[in-house]
């Protein structure tokens, strides 16, 4: 069912740029103009009075002798953005793809059949029209009919907004542990994680990120930071693809390596590097399970304390803290246990609720009678631990600089990848590159779940 949408003169003299370089871009609308929804993606027809023509400068240009005609110039994704106050709503536009010479509604209206014609004609003048029922196909052919060339764009438009099929079983735990380190990743950095509601099953398996249907960029694919890492290009895996997400000062790129087939991996780390300050946070995920009280849980194991010790080995502060690096958790690193729903929802777009425990902290609890069950083992849950770091305040304590290394070596990071791929481990990889400042990121700060 498409959306059809006039972009007047004065919204295209302010996303006219967007539109033109295939950029995604968001108008408001009057409440209840459109009833979308906010994780759901919509076919959209970008209506506009053309021809639709740009100078170096972004400027529109229309000569005086060509004739201004409303017009079908682009095709592209449409859903619900939240609301921009009590009488406006924001809806996003992705991927929107020029249609090049524009398509007169005139030559549309025509073309569509005789009994919808009337809806297709008033759907097409409306400011927005939310094109259901019979017309909705029809219209759709008609512009096929009228431009074949845009067949093919349609067709890959609509298999990006069809609903994917949730995953169960040990795959749909995988890319969901996977989402959620590359999403609180993006949120660290303050990136837009819109992109991963555009997820779909991949045509070869490879877990969460291939799904996302981006380009790997060649100047950013892991043999490009052998300098950096040395190491990396002989770890047992093949050499994972990288994913880049920025707003243009800032950016992060994303990939992960496994050499194990997903449904055989056990669990998930995420290695998340800023640049500029030369720092690591990694967080390393582990399920809890629920009990016959229907209480979450994690019972430490052998496993867990042969990488608590990994990480205490590793750790290698080197000099004196400066103001700019001192930390409030200098080790790095974190674990997060984590409630785990029982699919993989591909349009979910919240991080999974848990509780973050720092190294340190961890050790004291590992040590201490208040994580000890009646018959003497170790259990960790919400039931015995009442101080655990929530999802929005680890964000923002690691986008402001109070945790991370100020001395961890890429050795030593080599080697817990190297050990997590020992144990049938997922590691997502994040390198962050801005020069944010400590008063930038607190101004930019928000938004963050706090579960």
């Amino acid at each position: 069912m498409p959306v059809v949408l006039h972009l007047n003169d004065t919204r295209i003299s302010r996303v006219g740029w967007r539109l033109s370089a295939g950029r995604s871009f968001t108008v408001v609308l009057p409440e209840q103009s459109l009833s979308l929804s906010t994780k759901a993606w919509r076919l959209c027809l970008v209506v506009a009075d053309g021809p639709l023509v740009w100078d170096r400068s972004g400027d529109r240009l229309v000569a005086d002798s060509d004739p201004v005609r409303r017009s079908i110039v682009a095709v592209g994704r449409i859903r619900g953005s939240g609301r921009v106050s009590s009488t406006d709503d924001r809806y996003k536009i992705a991927d929107p793809a020029m249609i090049e010479p524009a398509i007169a509604l005139r030559e549309v209206v025509e073309t569509v059949s005789a009994d919808v014609r009337d809806e297709a004609t008033e759907a097409v003048r409306a400011d927005v029209a939310d094109a259901k029922g019979r017309v909705s196909e029809k219209l759709i052919q008609a512009v096929i009919e009228v431009r074949p060339a845009v067949a093919a764009t349609v067709q890959r438009l609509r298999r990006m907004v069809d609903e994917p099929t949730p995953v169960d079983g040990p795959t749909g735990e995988t890319l969901t542990l996977e989402r959620d380190a590359v999403r609180l990743a993006l949120s660290i950095a303050g990136a837009d994680t819109d992109a991963l509601a555009d997820w779909q099953p991949p045509t070869t398996p490879g877990g969460f990120l291939p799904g996302l249907g981006y380009e790997p960029h060649e100047d950013v694919l892991l043999a490009y930071d052998a300098a950096r890492f040395p190491n990396w290009s002989v770890l047992p895996s093949d050499r994972p693809d990288w994913l880049v997400f920025g707003d243009g000062t800032s950016h992060i790129r994303v990939g992960s390596v496994n050499n194990t087939s997903l449904e055989n991996t056990l669990g998930v780390d995420l290695i998340y590097r800023h640049v500029e300050a030369n720092t690591f946070v990694l967080v390393q995920y582990k399920r809890m399970s629920k009990d016959a009280k229907n209480r979450w849980f994690y019972r430490p194991d052998s496993q867990m304390r042969d990488q608590l010790q990994r990480m205490r080995k590793v750790y290698h502060p080197s000099g004196p803290a400066s103001p700019r690096t001192w930390r409030l958790h200098s080790n790095g690193f974190v674990v997060k246990l984590v409630r785990q729903p029982t699919a993989f929802d591909p349009r979910s777009d919240q991080l999974l609720s848990g509780i973050y425990l720092p190294l340190e902290y961890l050790t004291e609890l590992l040590g201490d009678a208040c994580t000890l069950t009646d018959r003497g083992a170790r259990r960790l849950g919400y039931d015995n631990i009442d101080r655990y770091l929530t999802t929005g305040l680890f964000v923002s304590l690691v986008r402001q600089g109070w945790i991370g290394t100020t001395g961890l070596t890429t050795q030593a990071i080599e080697l817990i990848i190297e050990a997590a791929l020992g144990s049938q481990r997922m590691v997502v990889i994040a390198e962050e590159s801005s020069e944010q400042t400590g008063a930038a990121r607190r101004r930019s700060d928000g938004g963050a779940s706090s579960s």
